[in-house]
């Protein structure tokens, strides 16, 4: 067994969205919520959606289908979401200088960057995109090492 070398304080746990997310659903440890996931997938993710206040462009019918057998399940059936508007721009009059993304590399060498930020790169990497002729609904690839 490894060596635990971190734990999050009380004041971390209570600010987290699982403990709010306990709390709304009167659950009193995290295995409970484990339990939650695993007894009722679909009323689960329905209320993390709704937790986190997701926006949805078009609102999902169903939050799963497994007919097909797990491993092929089908999410938020019928809805159509955009992840910049969720993680990004609802962020960016509230987090604007905040860190988006805090990177750390093996050599300890740390990299942040903030909302606005990451909001100008990506919005330049969609010029990008639209300049070689990407359109919404082409699908794009990206290859990376390990």
């Amino acid at each position: 067994m490894e060596e635990i070398i971190w734990r999050p304080t009380n004041k971390m746990i209570q600010q987290s969205n699982v403990w709010r997310l306990m709390q709304r659903h009167g659950l009193s440890s995290y295995e409970e919520v484990i339990a939650w996931s695993v007894s009722d997938i679909s009323r689960f993710w329905d209320a993390v959606m709704h937790d986190l206040s997701i926006q949805w462009e078009t609102p999902y019918d169903a939050v799963l289908d497994s007919t097909a057998g797990l491993p092929w399940t089908k999410w938020f059936i019928g809805g159509k979401t955009n992840i910049v508007t969720n993680c990004i721009d609802r962020h960016l009059s509230l987090r604007g200088d905040a860190p988006a993304l805090l990177w750390e590399g093996e050599d300890k060498w740390i990299r942040s960057i903030s909302y606005r930020s990451l909001s100008r790169e990506i919005s330049r990497l969609a010029d990008a995109l639209r300049q070689e002729g990407i359109e919404i609904g082409d699908t794009v690839g990206i290859y990376m090492p390990m």
